[in-house]
């Protein structure tokens, strides 16, 4: 456990899984998008490093700022 870092997977809506858990919630997580997520996390952290993975999905490690 750490106050300091963060490391977060996104997942984009394309993904398989995230359609699967999104079905029917539409209106709620349908505008989700990774240039959201950053805008939003660099608010309060800093990215460290930054991994796209051949799933399509992206490791982020983060530094509160």
């Amino acid at each position: 456990m750490t106050t300091q870092w963060a490391i977060v997977e996104w997942v984009p809506a394309s993904d398989p899984r995230f359609a699967e858990l999104m079905r029917g919630r539409e209106e709620i997580y349908g505008h989700l998008n990774e240039t959201a997520f950053v805008t939003a996390m660099e608010h309060y952290f800093v990215t460290v490093q930054k991994e796209r993975l051949k799933n399509g999905r992206t490791l982020y490690l983060l530094e509160l700022r």
